[in-house]
């Protein structure tokens, strides 16, 4: 499983990967995450030093997602959280890009305290897999958060998930979720739980498992870069 690395540099705090001589970084899918193009997916800028290339993920202000939600104890404000981590799966397969990248690790997960806005760490190497399992990141948000574990809300989505570790669909678990609670939409939250809005999507697919009304993954013909096309740290 991947864990990334924090430097501090000139007072900017950063996640970072070296990467490996025989790791290769996809163009196509710089552009796209490096360009701000998939909402949910941080950034990153591509680094040369002396040590090899690096990607770094600037996280200066951002906030740990694995201590904002253990601040989470209202059901309707969780599942807008789980929507919008629904909704970037989604944007992400839309884009072609392989949800297997990203690491599912609360640990390495940030959010935008002002906005909610959550955001995943995405990386770009040609025939990557971050090694983590989105259902159990399911079951991790839900077990840190401030909800009552032995509730059936909690229950149900416990048991739901875990009926469906091996293969779960995201168009299934967005319309489960809205069997939980009918009304969830934008939420006003006080005490530095700022508003967070649900939006929906209407097609999905799994980082290992491509299942009914997924959307199909093609990444041929995506040339790969090295060194020569990175810029040099100032």
């Amino acid at each position: 499983m991947e864990r990334l690395n924090t430097v501090i540099n000139e007072g900017r705090k950063f996640y970072y990967k070296l990467l490996a001589d025989n790791e290769n970084l996809l163009t196509k899918e710089i552009a796209l995450v490096a360009g701000e193009k998939v909402s949910g997916l941080l950034p990153f800028s591509i680094i040369t030093k002396e040590s090899g290339v690096e990607l770094r993920y600037e996280i200066s202000a951002l906030a740990k997602f694995d201590e904002y939600i253990k601040n989470i104890c209202e059901e309707n404000i969780f599942l807008n959280i789980i929507n919008q981590i629904i909704d970037t799966l989604f944007n992400t397969s839309q884009n072609n890009l392989l949800i297997g990248k990203i690491i599912f690790d609360i640990r390495q997960v940030l959010i935008n305290v002002y906005s909610s806005k959550i955001y995943f760490i995405y990386i770009p190497i040609d025939n990557y897999n971050a090694g983590y399992s989105f259902p159990d990141f399911l079951l991790t948000v839900l077990n840190q958060s401030g909800l009552d574990k032995n509730s059936e809300f909690s229950i149900n989505y416990i048991n739901y998930i875990n009926m469906r570790k091996d293969k779960i669909n995201l168009i299934e678990l967005k319309n489960h979720i809205q069997t939980l609670e009918p009304k969830v939409g934008a939420v006003k939250i006080d005490n530095n739980r700022i508003e967070t809005m649900s939006n929906y999507i209407s097609r999905t697919d799994n980082s290992n498992n491509v299942g009914q009304n997924s959307v199909p993954i093609d990444l041929t013909n995506i040339t790969t870069i090295g060194m020569s096309n990175t810029r040099k740290l100032n």
